[in-house]
């Protein structure tokens, strides 16, 4: 789908010139907005996070079926309780943010082979929304990902667009 839209822009710029440039200079600071506004939820998300208790009720590996891919996708699915100021929780996400990562069901086997129903595991909450809790603290991939991607739109852009720049300064 990228490839496709970053196609289309191109053969608009090869008609349009400036205007399509333009364009596509917007459409990646969009993506780097965007990325750099995940980024910056997921962080605070991370380093506000406490740390507590929990015992893993159950894991298995889910299975994600996308009809426009072939094949499947795994993730790995261990369901843990936790208690937070007395109130007991139950949740199985596995990282930060959406706390779902598909994968091949080689890595989501390795992940859940880590874990024994009944083990006693360190999870990480949210203080304003202790029901909102994952096991692994590490950054997710995709704000990351949303930001390279606003590069790639970007820096062709400017780099094209220095020509037109170079006219409004002999004015």
């Amino acid at each position: 789908m990228f490839v496709r839209v970053y196609r289309t822009l191109m053969a608009l710029i090869e008609t349009n010139g400036p205007a399509a440039l333009g364009i596509m200079a917007v459409i990646g600071v969009l993506f780097m907005l965007l990325g750099g506004v995940m980024f910056a939820a997921n962080s605070s998300s991370l380093s506000n996070a406490e740390a507590t208790e929990a015992t893993v009720v159950s894991t298995s590996i889910g299975e994600s079926v996308n009809p426009d891919t072939v094949g499947s996708s795994y993730y790995p699915q261990i369901t843990y309780n936790y208690t937070v100021d007395g109130k007991e929780y139950r949740n199985s996400n596995y990282k930060a943010g959406s706390g779902r990562r598909v994968d091949s069901q080689f890595w989501a086997e390795g992940i859940v082979e880590e874990y024994d129903k009944g083990e006693a595991i360190t999870v990480h909450y949210t203080p304003s929304e202790p029901s909102n809790s994952f096991i692994k603290k590490s950054m997710p991939m995709h704000p990351y990902a949303l930001f390279a991607f606003g590069l790639v739109f970007l820096l062709p852009a400017v780099y094209m667009l220095r020509p037109y720049f170079n006219l409004l300064d002999d004015d």
